[in-house]
């Protein structure tokens, strides 16, 4: 998914405690898109964060989740005759 390869190319290219809990916050993003993986490299970070640093990863991933809900509801309208349209 891509919250999956965003959470390693932050690991990867910068490493540091405050792209760690960004890394962080893209592996929970990954997570509740149903990535299989992610709760295990999530797991494995958090690990390396303070507790302000996990909740300030905490934090980001619900605002990226209510960003990602707030699209894609703006995008699809489901009709009470139960189909999805997007709108125009």
């Amino acid at each position: 998914s891509t919250a999956r390869n965003f959470a390693l190319l932050t690991l990867k290219a910068f490493e540091s405690p405050q792209n760690n809990a960004r890394a962080y916050m893209w592996w929970s993003v990954a997570e509740a898109q149903g990535n299989e993986n992610a709760r295990t490299n999530r797991d494995i970070i958090s690990e390396t964060l303070t507790p302000e640093q996990r909740a300030r990863g905490q934090d980001m991933a619900q605002g990226v989740l209510n960003l990602i809900i707030r699209i894609v509801s703006e995008l699809y309208v489901v009709s009470p005759f139960g189909t999805t349209d997007t709108k125009s």
